[in-house]
Parts: C-alpha cells; sequence; structure tokens
C-alpha cells in the first residue's frame, strides 16, 4: 500500500483521484510514466502521481483486504444506481479480483479474511463473475481501454510540489493543520475553498454513516487521528493519572486540554461537557456573548426528549459541533454495529410525532429518506437496509401502550370523561369553554385518523370500550351544534376502527338519539348528512339488531326519509342529504334476511312511486361499487344495491316500481354482468337470482327488451360443466323454463 505525502487536486475527470496528505492507497498496477493505477479509501480507483506517494510497508492483511473489497463495492453501488456495468467498472472489478487473490496468496493459507469490513466471499464472488464479463468483452470496451491508457501515457505526471503553498510533507508526526479562527467563524476560507474544489456527490459519496456533518469537518480541516492523538500527546507529562484535565499551553488561540478518558483539542474559554465521546464546544462569557441557547449537553448519544429535530438541528453551528473533533470518515462494519429490535418503527413514531404526518406518510417518509441516504452513500447501505429490516408492521399491545399515540388517546379520552361528568355542564352550557372542547375533539379526530389502527384499537378497546359509552352519554348530553358534529366526526372515525366498535355503538343509545335528529332536527342541511352518515355505519354491518330500535325505526320513520328524498327542503338538501338517505336505506335493509318482507318493501308498496329513489337505486346497481361498504372489516354476503334490488324484485308489489324505460336499462346492465362475469363469482349468482325474480313477478313480458340477448346468455351459463356452476345451471333452467313459456 502506498501513502500521500502531500494534498493533490484531481485535474481531468475520470482520469486522477484527488487526495489529502497521508490518504492510503492500494496500486492495482505497476507504476508507469510517472503515474500509479490505485484505489482509495473509499473505494474509488484512478491515478494518482507517483512522486506524491510512498510505500508503506506497515500495512496489515486486514487493511489491505478491506480497502480491496470496499473499491469492488463501491463499483457494485454504482452500477446499481446506473442499471448497468461500464466497460471501465467491469476491467476494474477484474483488476481487484486479480490483485485480491495475488495479496491472499502472498499472505500464505494462514491468511483468514473471514473477520474483514465486507463479506469477502460475495465479494470474491462477484469479482470473478465480472471477470468472467471482461474476458469475454467487445472490442469496443477493449478500445475503451486502450484510450484510456493511452491519455495516461501521453501525459506525463506532476513532478512533487518543492514548496507546497499549503502544506508540507506528510509525516506520522506532522500535527493538524488547525485552522486559526478569527472572529465569529470557525471555518478558514481556505478549508472552505478545499471542500469548494470537491463535487457535492463526492462529498456525500465519502461522507460517515455516522453523521453526515463528518464530511464537512473533514472538508474543512485536514486533521487526521494520528495527528490529533499526537497533538493531545504533548500535554501527557501534565496530567495526573487520575480523570482530570490540565491546560499545557496557548497556541495560536488554542488551548491544548488532556483528558485521561477522553482527548479534544478545545477553544480558549471552552469545556468538556457530557461523557465519554460526547463533547461539545461551550463558549465561555469571555469568548461568545451570553448566547446560552447554544449550550447543549449530550450524555450516553441520547437526544434530549424535549428537542425537536429540527430545532436541535439549527441550534447547533458549525464552530460548536462536535464533528469538528473527529478523524476523517471511515467505512462502517455493519456486522458489529448493534441495532434496537425495532429502531424503523421507533423512527417512523418519532418521524409522527414531530411532524404530524399520518402513519402512512410517515413511513414512507423513513424509508425515502434511508434509501436516498443509502444511494447517495453506498457505503451505508448495508447499514440502511438492516434499520429497515427493524420495522415491524404488527405491533402487540404492551408495545402500542408506549407509543406517544396511544398515551395522547387515554389523555383526550379522559378529558372528554371530564367534561361530560361535570356536574356544572349537566346543568347549563358553559359556552366559554366550547373552544377547549373542540380542540380536544379536533385532536382526537387527527389521532384516529392518522395514527397506526392498532394503535388506535388498543387504545380504545383498553378499557373495555367504556370510553365509546362515554363518548355516547356525552353527545346525548351536549346541546351545542359545533360540538356535536366534532362527536358524529370522532364517531365515525371510531366506527372505521373495527366491527367490535360498531357493535358497542349499535347496543348503544347512540342510534336511538340519531333516529330522533332526523325526526325532528332535519333543517339543517349539514347536521342531516352528518347525522345520516353515521347511522348508516352503524348500520352497514349487517348483524341483528335490537328490538329496540327496530321498534323506533318504524315505518312511518321509512315513510318521512322517502319524502325527504323524493322532495328535499331546499337544494342544499338535495345536494348534501339525498345521497347519504339513499345509502342509510340500504344500510338498513342488510338487517333483514334475503327474500323475505320487511318494513321499506311495505312502505314502498304503499307509496306505489318513488322516482327518485329508483334512479338513484339504478344508479348505484350501475355503478357495480357498494356505497355502504364503508370498512375493511365489513362482511356480508352481497352488495346492498343486489339485496335492495333482489328484495324488491321478489313481490309484484314492488316490482313495478321502475318506470319501462328504467326496467329497460336494468335488463341492459343485467345482460352486461352475465357477459363479463366469471363462472364461480357470486355477483354473477345473485344477478341470476335477480333475473328469475325479474322475470317471474314483473311486466318483462309486455315489453320484452333484448329478450333474444338474455336467453343466448342465459344458455351459454346452462351449458357450463364447471363444478362451482352448479347453483348456476340450476337458476339458468328455471330462467329458460320462463322464457320458454313466455314466448
Amino acid at each position: 500500500m502506498f501513502r500521500a505525502l502531500y494534498k493533490y487536486s484531481a485535474s481531468t475527470k475520470n482520469f486522477d483521484l484527488s487526495f489529502e496528505a497521508g490518504d492510503q492507497f492500494t496500486d492495482l498496477e505497476k507504476p508507469e510514466k510517472g503515474w500509479l493505477f490505485v484505489q482509495n479509501g473509499f473505494g474509488e480507483i484512478g491515478y494518482v502521481p507517483a512522486s506524491y506517494v510512498e510505500r508503506e510497508d506497515t500495512t496489515t492483511l486486514a487493511e489491505i483486504l478491506s480497502s480491496i473489497d470496499r473499491a469492488i463495492q463501491n463499483i457494485h453501488y454504482q452500477a446499481a444506481a446506473s442499471g448497468t456495468y461500464t466497460h471501465t467498472q467491469r476491467d476494474n472489478l477484474h483488476k481487484l479480483g486479480v490483485h485480491r487473490d495475488h495479496v491472499l496468496k502472498e499472505h500464505g493459507p494462514q491468511a483468514n479474511p473471514e473477520h474483514y469490513l465486507l463479506e469477502t466471499d460475495s465479494s470474491s464472488e462477484t469479482s470473478s463473475h465480472h471477470s468472467e464479463h471482461s474476458e469475454h468483452s467487445t472490442p469496443e470496451k477493449h478500445h475503451h481501454l486502450l484510450d484510456f491508457h493511452i491519455k495516461k501515457k501521453h501525459r506525463p505526471a506532476p513532478p512533487p510540489p518543492s514548496v507546497p503553498v499549503d502544506q508540507s510533507p506528510w509525516t506520522p508526526e506532522a500535527q493538524d493543520p488547525w485552522p486559526h479562527h478569527t472572529g465569529k467563524s470557525h471555518a478558514s476560507q481556505e478549508s472552505l475553498k478545499h471542500r469548494g474544489s470537491h463535487s457535492t456527490a463526492d462529498s456525500a459519496k465519502h461522507s460517515s454513516p455516522h453523521s453526515s456533518s463528518d464530511s464537512l469537518k473533514h472538508k474543512g480541516s485536514h486533521s487526521s487521528q494520528d495527528s490529533l492523538k499526537k497533538k493531545a500527546a504533548h500535554t501527557t507529562k501534565h496530567t495526573s493519572p487520575h480523570h482530570s484535565t490540565s491546560v499545557d499551553e496557548k497556541d495560536n488561540g488554542w488551548v491544548h486540554v488532556e483528558d485521561t478518558e477522553t482527548k479534544h483539542l478545545l477553544e480558549p474559554g471552552r469545556q468538556n461537557i457530557g461523557g465519554e465521546g460526547a463533547s461539545l464546544g461551550v463558549p465561555s462569557d469571555s469568548a461568545v456573548s451570553s448566547d446560552n441557547s447554544n449550550l447543549l449537553s449530550v450524555s450516553d448519544n441520547k437526544m434530549l426528549k424535549s428537542e425537536s429535530v429540527i430545532s436541535l438541528s439549527s441550534r447547533l453551528s458549525l464552530s460548536n459541533s462536535p464533528v469538528k473533533q473527529l478523524d476523517r470518515p471511515t467505512m462502517i462494519n455493519i456486522s458489529t454495529i448493534p441495532l434496537p429490535s425495532n429502531l424503523a418503527t421507533e423512527l417512523v413514531g418519532e418521524v409522527r410525532r414531530h411532524t404530524k404526518l399520518s402513519y402512512d406518510k410517515s413511513c414512507l417518509a423513513v424509508e425515502v429518506v434511508l434509501t436516498h441516504i443509502a444511494n447517495k452513500m453506498p457505503q451505508t447501505a448495508g447499514l440502511m437496509e438492516k434499520i429497515l429490516c427493524t420495522f415491524q408492521e404488527v405491533s402487540t399491545a404492551s408495545e402500542d401502550d408506549l407509543s406517544h399515540d396511544h398515551v395522547r388517546i387515554k389523555e383526550l379520552l379522559d378529558k372528554i370523561t371530564e367534561c361530560k361528568e361535570d356536574s356544572q355542564q349537566r346543568s347549563w352550557a358553559l359556552h366559554e369553554d366550547q373552544h377547549t372542547i373542540l380542540s380536544v375533539l379536533e385532536e382526537l379526530l387527527s389521532i384516529l385518523e392518522n395514527a397506526k389502527a392498532s394503535t388506535c384499537r388498543h387504545a380504545v378497546a383498553s378499557d373495555g370500550y367504556d370510553c365509546v359509552h362515554s363518548l355516547v352519554q356525552y353527545y346525548q348530553m351536549e346541546v351545542r351544534l359545533p360540538l356535536r358534529l366534532s362527536l358524529l366526526k370522532v364517531f365515525g372515525a371510531l366506527c372505521g376502527l373495527e366491527s367490535s366498535v360498531i357493535s358497542h355503538l349499535l347496543y348503544s343509545i347512540l342510534p336511538l338519539e340519531l333516529v330522533s335528529e332526523i325526526r325532528h332536527h332535519n333543517q339543517e342541511p349539514q347536521r342531516l348528512s352528518y347525522v345520516t352518515l353515521v347511522l348508516t355505519m352503524i348500520f352497514c354491518t349487517a348483524e341483528p339488531i335490537p328490538s329496540n330500535l327496530q321498534e323506533t325505526v318504524d315505518e312511518e320513520f321509512l315513510d318521512k326519509v322517502l319524502d325527504m328524498i323524493e322532495s328535499p327542503a331546499s337544494m342544499d338538501h338535495d345536494d348534501q342529504c339525498t345521497d347519504p338517505l339513499v345509502n342509510l336505506l340500504l344500510a338498513y335493509n342488510l338487517h333483514f334476511p334475503f327474500q323475505e318482507s320487511n318494513d321499506i318493501m311495505s312502505v314502498l308498496a304503499k307509496k306505489g312511486t318513488v322516482k327518485v329513489f329508483t334512479e338513484k337505486l339504478l344508479e348505484i346497481f350501475n355503478k357495480g361499487e357498494d356505497p355502504v361498504k364503508m370498512f375493511e372489516h365489513q362482511s356480508y354476503p352481497v352488495q346492498s344495491q343486489v339485496k335492495f334490488m333482489i328484495d324488491m324484485f321478489s313481490h309484484p308489489g314492488t316490482a313495478s316500481l321502475l318506470y319501462v324505460n328504467d326496467a329497460k336499462v336494468l335488463i341492459d346492465i343485467l345482460i352486461r354482468n352475465l357477459t363479463d362475469l366469471q363462472p364461480g363469482d357470486k355477483m354473477r349468482s345473485s344477478i341470476l337470482i335477480l333475473v328469475k325474480l325479474l322475470l317471474q313477478n314483473s311486466d318483462y313480458f309486455e315489453h320484452q327488451h333484448r329478450m333474444t340477448e338474455l336467453c343466448e346468455c342465459v344458455l351459454t351459463i346452462n351449458k357450463e360443466e364447471e363444478e362451482v356452476t352448479s347453483q348456476d345451471r340450476k337458476e339458468a333452467e328455471v330462467i329458460l323454463k320462463e322464457l320458454n313459456k313466455n314466448m
């Protein structure tokens, strides 16, 4: 291996490498025309002038192999980002593989590289794999490499600098060229120029995964670990054997301080804070004005819980950053880094807590950030992948109990319970507290809609759903409309959590309260639409309803609902309330068995004409989407609009509700479904039942719309031989008999 004696800035893209004095290189070819073809500590490959480096014989086998493996991995990451391997990358992989085998052979069979930084088996495998490709490369590849070497041969290597402007030949004893600090800035113009000479992409690629600031520190100061240790070693003789610090001397505005456990170079008037490895420069009163907002203590690498990520980063100035004390970035041995088993899950929680993003968006944000870091800093790709693998979608109740959202839900529910139990609230409305209660309800609604669903479910179910009944009781006693509307939104969010919540609401006093509002408080369109929607959610599970509720939702109530659909009180009622009222009837009809008489059909038969309702029903049936199917946890055998059609055509009194043109449109829809739906589809079975009932109970044979096409569809189904279509064939036979009988 070689070590750089001087600093060198590359002048040709994709040819030579920039480096600092003290950087290490692995040679891949013999020197030629004053150039060395090498690979640096970051895995980059290129040429360096031989006069700027010297051979280093003290390098261990581990350092050589890990350096080669980093180069191989870096090439793979670059190729993965572009989607293909270039000719130069294949050739470099071949050279690295050959050089690695040569190094192992030189050290003999006692060499054991299994514990090195990267997985050597996979690296060797990959390098040999690409070696095979390079052996069979195309003529264009050889032509490309020839041009590359010709360029190298025709360009002489620069001589070593006689008197370097900003550096001297590197030696292990050389001290770091720490910048002289004048004024408020701790970064010299020279360090900023040096940082500017490298591209942003190179800076990101060379960054340490521990902190993106490591790269900034490295570019701003030409320090190395050896020189830093040497700088601190000057004060060893002044230090007691116990944990203490002593001031040695002042050097250009810097004080050399030595700690028996940690050694740092601090400015005058600065002192060490925190434990080992957690040092921050704290300005004294004489050095910096009394800006105590920048004083932060870091202990055990844990962020202060009261600090947000954004505010913390904005308060850490460049001069105060602890990474100014660190050495050049190095590769990470990801196999030795212990990761918490749920680190990614905790990151999602922190993102959500600080940004108020939804749980899904927080997951996406963490994934995007980690993936971007892996792409920009290939050395960290393995670590980022390990962090992503710690994400746990399914969490236990105990884990959810510790989450911020769970704790906050319990606190908000307790506040609402206090409002319910307040004796003054029962006596009269304290309108001055309306804003406070509204803010509590809005925050609760936001968490229920955006937090992780399992966390919300565990929080609501933790007390046996007592919080649900407390909310119902509070809604019953609250008379202020804004609060009632907010409570209705909360009920809607609770229904979306799980079917158990809907069951508790169904058997509570809430449905009776909502029915009463539809009867007596239907003048306000927004209130009517909210009430109707929540009542539809409660009815959408098709489970048996309690007898007292069935007595309340009687024919008189259903007749009033149909009247509001047919004759809206205003244009706003028509726009906001008609569709929710239709959906309410579809949801309530789910509670009655198939093809049996129920209160809804009785009311429809008595009314005789419900033009708006039947048009809305036909429109929903044509779309094929169930408006009552609002939650993933819902389960019932058939779509609500299909069941309503089947029930309506089960009796002659309701089978003739459709106008002739609407009936013809229905036939068109049925033929389309019978043609498109596949054998075994439950929807097709329901459509066949509907066709049979339509032929038996309606006046279809008076117009016989598309009778031939209908007959062909049914014949095709009757000829199917699949076992799953046995029930469909039986229905098809009945339909064919009806058609033959009336033809």
